[in-house]
């Protein structure tokens, strides 16, 4: 299972360090507005996927709470 903070998935983009700051600073500005995943990985997790009104907690590399994101569309 993935991380949960307050009860949200957690989201963590990128690997750590200045590519997940400059990816966060990104989604916070609005300039972000996608990311993929290999659906190989949910199944390895055992998680589903994103679905459309779902919200996830977008965090740090100390998986501290930076913002919510809103899942608008799944393809």
């Amino acid at each position: 299972m993935w991380p949960r903070i307050g009860g949200l998935r957690a989201l963590a983009l990128g690997t750590p360090g200045e590519l997940r700051t400059r990816l966060n600073t990104l989604v916070l500005s609005g300039v972000k507005t996608a990311t993929a995943g290999l659906v190989q990985e949910y199944d390895d997790e055992n998680e589903e996927l994103e679905y459309v009104g779902e919200r996830l907690v977008l965090v740090d590399d100390n998986d501290a709470f930076v913002g919510v994101v809103e899942v608008t569309g799944v393809d």
